[in-house]
C-alpha cells in the first residue's frame, strides 16, 4: 500500500481492515478460504475482487465526498468556484429543428448542472395575460412555456432543498409586459427560494454556502433604459440569422456555395463570411430583429426575401429537402437590439451581463457585472493575445464572473474543450448537455469532485499570484498502462449481439500558457483490440503510455472504450489529474450519459499508474544512462 499504491498513511490497521472486508464476502470458492486468518491473509481470488472494488478506485474517494461530509464550507465569494453549466438547456438535439423539453432541465439538474439557460420570448396571451415561452428564436425548434420550466426547477429544489444555488441565465427577448409576467411567475413559484439581491451584495458577491437552496438570476440589471447588447446577445442574434436562413432549404436543392460544414470551416479560417439573412440586413436598417411564430405559412412576397437554399445546403438538410415539405412560419418583428428591462425583473436579478471592451474598463466595473464569450473568440482571440492579456482576464475572474458558451456556428450542438476557460479562471463553461461527446465526458469528470454538487473551488493556478504573475504547476510525467478489463458491456448497454472486440483510448487534455498565450494540448494513445472478449479482456504488454502534464491542477485524464469492428463507443471514465491515485488501480466506467447502472454497474478497467516530477525524472534518466555507459547497475533512482 505504501510503496506501490503510494498510500503513505496506511498501516497494518488499514491492511487488516481490507483483509477483514474481503474475507467476509461470500464467494463460490474452495472451503479452504475459511481456514485462513481473516486478519492476516487474503486469497488470490479475493485480492482480485479488491483490485476491482471502489476501495481501489483510481479516482481518490476522498475527492468525491460532498463538502458536508468533508466538513468544508463553500464560503468564499461565488467567483472562487467552477460551476457546472449548461447551454440552451431546453434543447434535446441540434440548434435548428430539435424539440424543446421541460424534462431536459430535470435531466441536467440530476447530472449536477447548476447554471441553466432559458431563451425567453413573447408568446400568446390568455385572457389578456401574457404567456412567455422558451424556444431557440428564428429556428424550427419547438416551444415550451416559461412557467412550466420554472415549476420543474422548483420541483427539483423541493426534492433537494439544501443544494448549492441554481443560476438561471435569462436570454431575455421579451417586451415589458411579458417581463413583468416572468417576474410574477418566478416570485409565485419560487417564493422565498428566489434570491432578491440586497444593494450590499452588488459590491461583495455572496458565497455558495450563503445561497444554498436559492435561485439566482443572471440577465440585465439596469432597468427602464435601452441597454447595449452584451457579447452573447450579439452572437445569439447573428446565429439566429444563419439558423433562420436554413428554413429556405425546403425551397431549393442546388448547391453553389458549399455545405454548412464547409462554410463554417471557411468562415473560421477567415476565407469567407457566412452569408447573412436578407431579412436581418433589412431589419438592421429599421433597428429591428425578427422572431418566428407558428401562425401561418409565408406569403409569396415574404418568401422572396428568403435566401436561396443552395447557400445553406449540407447532408443533414438534403435529407429534409427530400422529405415532405415543412410549413414555413410567419415572420414577426420584435425590437431586440435595444431591449428595455422591466424594473420588476431588474430588481430580482443579481448578475448583469455587459459587453467586453477592454480589460481596463472591465476590471473597474462593479463585481456583479459579468461577461459572456463564445468559444471561438476565446480560442482564437482572448487566449492568443499574449500572456499579459491572459493575466488581465485572470485578474478579472478573481472578483467577477465569466461565462463561456458554444459558438453559434455549432448548429449541431457540438461542444468545445472547457479547459481553456477553466485555466483562465472562468467560472461558467456552458456546454450542450444533450451531446455526449468527448468534451462532455471531460466536464463530467471534472464535476465528480465534491460529490457532484456542481461547485468546485478553483485551484490557486487559476488566480494571479500576489506579485501579479500567472501561477504555474510543476511539470509531471504521467505513465499509464492498461492491464485488463472486466464485464465490459456491448455498445449502448444492449444485452444482445456479437461479442465485442474492445480497445481503449487513453487521452490527456491539458493547457499550456506561454508568451503567446494559452492553448489546448491533447495527446491520445490507444491499445490494441482484444478479439471477441468483453467479459475479461487482458492486454499482455508491458509498455506504458507517457504524458507530460503542464498544468496538473486543470488537466483531465480520459479513458474511452470502443468496439473494433465499428468503432462504436462502449464506455468511458474521466478523472482530473489532481484526483488521481497511483499504483494498480480500478477505473470505474460510465455510459455516455455518465450513468453507472444496468450493464455498466460493474464495468471497469485495471490500470497501472505512475507519476513523477518531470525534471527530476529526466535527471534520473540521464544519470542512469551515464551509469550504463560505465557498466554500472541498471536502475533509475528518483531520490
Amino acid at each position: 500500500l505504501k510503496k506501490k499504491q503510494m498510500q503513505l498513511n496506511s498501516g497494518m490497521g488499514r491492511a487488516e481492515k481490507i483483509f477483514a472486508t474481503f474475507n467476509d464476502i461470500e464467494m463460490a470458492k474452495l472451503s479452504a478460504d475459511a481456514s485462513h486468518d481473516k486478519m492476516k491473509f487474503l486469497t488470490k481470488s479475493r485480492f482480485e475482487v479488491y483490485l476491482e472494488s471502489s476501495m481501489n478506485d483510481a479516482f481518490d474517494p476522498s475527492k468525491e465526498l460532498t463538502p458536508d461530509k468533508l466538513r468544508e464550507k463553500l464560503d468564499k465569494p461565488i467567483t472562487h468556484y467552477w460551476i457546472n453549466s449548461s447551454h440552451n438547456t431546453y434543447l434535446t438535439g441540434d440548434q435548428l429543428k430539435s424539440h424543446s423539453s421541460t424534462g431536459m432541465y430535470m435531466e441536467v439538474l440530476a447530472q449536477g448542472c447548476r447554471c441553466l439557460e432559458l431563451d425567453i420570448w413573447d408568446g400568446d396571451k390568455d385572457d389578456n395575460t401574457p404567456i412567455p415561452i422558451i424556444t431557440h428564436g428564428g429556428t424550427l425548434t419547438s416551444k415550451i412555456k416559461f412557467e412550466d420550466v420554472v415549476k420543474a426547477i422548483n420541483m427539483f429544489l423541493t426534492q433537494n432543498p439544501n443544494c448549492y444555488p441554481l443560476i438561471l441565465s435569462l436570454e431575455n427577448h421579451c417586451s415589458i409586459p411579458y417581463q413583468d409576467q416572468m417576474t410574477l411567475i418566478m416570485k409565485k413559484v419560487f417564493g422565498e427560494r428566489l434570491y432578491i439581491p440586497h444593494p450590499f451584495d452588488l459590491d461583495y458577491l455572496p458565497s455558495p454556502e450563503n445561497l444554498r437552496g436559492k435561485v439566482v438570476l443572471k440577465g440585465k440589471k439596469e432597468s427602464g433604459i435601452d441597454m447595449d447588447e452584451d457579447e452573447e446577445e450579439i452572437d445569439e442574434r447573428s446565429s439566429h440569422s444563419i439558423e433562420s436562413s436554413l428554413e429556405a432549404l425546403m425551397m431549393n436543392s442546388s448547391n453553389s456555395l458549399g455545405s454548412i460544414p464547409e462554410l463554417v470551416k471557411r468562415s473560421e479560417s477567415g476565407n469567407t463570411e457566412i452569408p447573412r439573412h436578407p431579412i436581418e440586413i433589412t431589419s438592421q436598417l429599421q433597428g429591428k430583429a425578427f422572431r418566428i411564430s407558428n401562425e401561418a405559412p409565408l406569403s409569396y412576397s415574404d418568401r422572396k426575401l428568403l435566401p436561396r437554399a443552395e447557400e445553406f445546403a449540407d447532408e443533414e438538410n438534403d435529407r429534409l429537402l427530400n422529405s415532405k415539405q415543412m410549413s414555413m412560419k410567419t415572420v414577426q418583428t420584435v425590437d431586440t437590439q435595444h431591449v428595455k428591462i422591466a424594473p420588476s425583473l431588474a430588481e430580482i436579478t443579481l448578475f448583469h451581463g455587459t459587453r467586453h471592451k477592454s480589460w481596463e474598463q472591465s476590471n473597474a466595473m462593479p463585481t456583479h457585472h459579468m461577461h459572456s464569450f463564445n468559444d471561438s473568440k476565446v480560442s482564437q482571440r482572448l487566449c492568443r493575445q499574449g500572456i499579459e492579456n491572459i493575466g488581465n482576464w485572470m485578474k478579472y475572474n478573481s472578483s467577477r464572473m465569466s461565462r463561456l458558451y458554444p459558438s453559434g456556428l455549432r448548429y449541431k450542438s457540438s461542444n468545445f474543450n472547457p479547459l481553456l476557460g477553466w485555466s483562465t479562471g472562468s467560472q461558467l463553461i456552458a456546454l450542450n448537455f444533450q451531446t455526449t461527446d468527448e468534451f462532455m465526458h471531460v466536464n463530467h469528470g471534472r464535476f465528480r469532485q465534491y460529490g457532484g454538487c456542481g461547485y468546485i473551488p478553483r485551484p490557486i493556478t487559476s488566480f494571479l499570484s500576489r506579485n501579479g504573475t500567472i501561477s504555474r504547476d510543476r511539470e509531471v510525467l504521467l505513465k499509464i498502462r492498461v492491464m485488463s478489463g472486466s464485464r465490459l458491456p456491448k455498445p449502448h448497454g444492449t444485452y444482445s449481439g456479437d461479442c465485442i472486440s474492445p480497445y481503449v483510448k487513453v487521452s490527456v487534455h491539458d493547457v499550456t500558457i506561454d508568451k503567446v498565450g494559452a492553448r489546448e494540448v491533447t495527446k491520445t494513445c490507444k491499445t490494441q483490440a482484444i478479439k471477441g472478449n468483453g467479459l475479461n479482456p487482458f492486454w499482455d504488454h508491458h509498455d506504458f503510455f507517457e504524458f507530460i502534464i503542464k498544468r496538473k491542477s486543470v488537466a483531465i485524464l480520459l479513458f474511452t472504450v470502443h468496439n473494433e469492428s465499428d468503432d462504436a463507443f462502449i464506455a468511458c471514465s474521466s478523472i482530473p489529474i489532481s484526483c488521481l491515485r497511483l499504483g494498480y488501480r480500478s477505473v470505474k466506467l460510465f455510459d455516455a450519459w455518465h450513468r453507472r447502472s444496468g450493464a455498466f454497474a460493474f464495468a471497469s478497467l485495471l490500470v497501472e499508474i505512475e507519476m513523477y516530477d518531470h525534471q527530476k525524472y529526466k535527471k534520473a534518466e540521464e544519470a542512469a544512462r551515464q551509469k550504463r555507459r560505465t557498466a554500472g547497475p541498471r536502475f533509475i533512482s528518483l531520490d
